[in-house]
């Protein structure tokens, strides 16, 4: 599990990278091969809240780079499925600071600005409870 949490995070990074210097076409394939590790990481230890977190940024951050281009229903899609894993690392752990801020910031996107700062909120009580 972890090679493939490993080398989803480097193409992660690399596509941030990418993405900085304005080669869009090159980022998103590294995101989607992120993505693709980070399944391959959630079928092999599905309990990991890592992998399903570090997904949902890869969604979002390909979600972002296609509504750049216009297209905004791909980038919808993405949105919704970067919440879906933000929810299921809450659900496997409800304490999980990071996974509340992530899925906020997604939702804020979506124009879900209530539910966003609800989970905004929540992130701000865990944080304080530590």
């Amino acid at each position: 599990m972890k090679p493939f949490l490993s080398r989803g995070d480097a193409k992660y990074l690399l596509g941030q990278s990418k993405t900085e210097q304005g080669e869009t076409g090159e980022a998103q394939k590294l995101y989607k091969a992120a993505i693709e590790d980070y399944t391959h990481a959630i079928e092999l230890n599905p309990k990991d809240v890592k992998p399903f977190l570090n997904r949902g940024a890869a969604k979002y951050l390909l979600g972002q780079s296609n509504a750049e281009q216009g297209d905004v229903i791909k980038a919808e899609e993405l949105y919704h499925t970067a919440i879906d894993d933000y929810t299921q690392a809450i659900n496997i752990n409800p304490k999980y600071v990071h996974a509340y801020n992530n899925r906020g910031i997604v939702k804020k996107a979506l124009g879900q600005h209530e539910a966003a700062e609800k989970d905004f909120k929540k992130a701000k009580e865990l944080e304080s409870d530590k």
